[in-house]
């Protein structure tokens, strides 16, 4: 572990096998120091996987919580190696002494230990952790079936309470005197009063009050969602009352009654889905470098795309048409195209990539070829040097495409990457070669961040990062992701061809 380094810490409020609220902190090794910022994390994702194809940690206010429960562990950690220093040093002028340094030291370090990592969410404050997250609309039914007792418990918990409320009359009784009764409006709690939900809490919200019981059990399971699209945007058959927020009904499209109807996503921009754009019309290849077709480089034995590839449709003449950088090709015959100034093609699985590059007599780039494209003949992280130099490539972002485009950062978001409008927000793509600090030794553009690019690897492989994130997978030209099948694709899949 570095000795300065930046985690997640403070894990409070958990759902088990949902998420929990957690703390990002600047660390002095293994203490938590400067809190900068909590986020609702998803169980098992806070630190791995591919980029944004997944919920990430959604940011909420800071949770005193967390940084409390954070402090809370590390101070018994703190103290053992405080104590342990402590007793190495005094060892020779006070072994007594050191001894007992040594010995609180063992207690401080069990201590540390017996603390929990994690602190159980009560049903209010996951209510409000969701709320917070702007997640509530498509969680808060489950949260509230996960964490409201079953039947069995509250009934165990009525009969339970009725024999101690007996026991206490019987034992009154035998004294020969009886239950004291407090004033109606003294505050103090009637032994048989009060709700008769065991789970609920005195700190319940208000919107937690007056439930009804049968949310208890949940809803009866209707099977698999049923689809639908409504305006060329995919979406679900939801009743009206739950087509809400970032979300908009047609009504129409869908079976059954009029109030189930056609859910989709309420773009937060103006974008029409269903328009074909086509920016890259009137460009062409450059001459190749080096003995190389056109719009290639030569890299040590290979030749490379000088730029990430676009498209054009091979119609049935033979001719060739500019394709729309923004849709997947499935069922058209394409061909890769390597343009100065093009909007490179998103959109695209490793197979249609592969297929592509055949049709302009190219291939796939294999690992190795991409690493030495992008490392150049020295070796270097970054297409550009050893260090990072944020904004030479356009390497992030600071809002997730999808949650602006669509005005939420819901989950669902996440199941509508194949928006065509995903890759005209402002801020997204850039065109290729048009950051002219980012590029290789040789003269590769855009290797790192704007689109992921497919390699030849057959178990599904993308490099470089994109426009959101060149990090989390790693740095640069390191950054590799492998969690997708080579059929994968989404708006920030992109490829580039190599050749002999």
């Amino acid at each position: 572990m570095a000795l300065i380094n930046c985690r997640l810490d403070g894990r409070v409020d958990e759902v088990p096998g949902r998420f929990y609220v957690a703390t990002r902190f600047w660390r002095l090794g293994f203490f938590p120091l400067i809190p900068l910022g909590s986020q609702l994390v998803r169980d098992g994702t806070e630190e791995a996987g591919e980029g944004f194809a997944r919920w990430l940690g959604v940011p909420i206010p800071l949770s005193r919580r967390s940084v409390l429960w954070a402090w809370i562990r590390a101070l018994p950690r703190l103290a053992a190696a405080l104590g342990a220093t402590a007793g190495v040093l005094t060892l020779a002028i006070d072994p007594e002494v050191a001894l007992g340094q040594m010995l609180a030291a063992a207690i401080f370090s069990w201590l540390a230990v017996a603390l929990p990592e994690r602190r159980r969410a009560t049903l209010p404050r996951a209510l409000q952790a969701l709320e917070q997250a702007g997640l509530r609309e498509e969680l808060g039914a489950q949260i509230e079936r996960d964490l409201r007792p079953s039947l069995a418990i509250r009934v165990r918990s009525i009969f339970l309470g009725g024999l101690a409320t007996a026991a206490l009359a019987g034992a009154a009784a035998a004294c020969g005197g009886t239950l004291a009764e407090e004033p109606a409006d003294s505050g103090s709690p009637e032994i048989d009063g009060g709700s008769t939900d065991a789970g609920e809490t005195a700190d319940a919200s208000p919107a937690d009050s007056g439930r009804d019981a049968s949310l208890d059990v949940g809803p009866v399971d209707a099977g698999a969602p049923v689809l639908c699209t409504a305006k060329g945007i995919p979406g679900t058959c939801l009743d009206v009352s739950e087509c809400i927020g970032s979300r908009q009904p047609t009504p129409g499209l869908c079976p059954g009654p009029a109030n189930i109807q056609c859910c989709t996503p309420r773009y937060a921009m103006a974008c029409d889905p269903n328009a074909v754009p086509e920016p890259n019309a009137g460009l062409a290849e450059e001459p190749g470098t080096g003995s190389c077709p056109a719009g290639m480089v030569r890299v040590a034995s290979f030749c490379v795309d000088r730029f990430e590839a676009a498209l054009e449709e091979i119609l049935a003449g033979g001719s060739r048409v500019p394709w729309s950088p923004y849709f997947n090709p499935a069922g058209h015959r394409v061909a890769a195209v390597s343009l100065r100034g093009a909007v490179p093609q998103g959109y695209v699985s490793q197979v249609q990539a592969a297929a592509a590059c055949a049709e302009a007599g190219k291939r796939l780039c294999t690992d190795a070829e991409w690493l030495r494209a992008c490392q150049g003949p020295n070796g270097w992280t970054y297409p550009y040097g050893t260090t990072r130099q944020t904004g030479l490539c356009n390497d992030h972002r600071a809002e997730h495409p999808a949650a602006e485009l669509y005005g939420t950062g819901a989950s669902w978001i996440f199941s509508h990457l194949d928006s065509p409008c995903l890759n005209q927000l402002p801020q997204s793509l850039d065109p290729t070669g048009s950051l002219t600090g980012c590029a290789s030794a040789e003269g590769v553009y855009d290797l790192m961040g704007n689109l992921h690019e497919w390699t030849a690897d057959p178990a599904g492989t993308f490099r470089g990062g994109f426009y959101v994130d060149t990090v989390l997978n790693g740095n640069g030209c390191l950054y590799a992701t492998t969690a997708h099948a080579v059929s994968y694709w989404d708006y920030s899949t992109g490829f580039r061809c190599c050749h002999d």
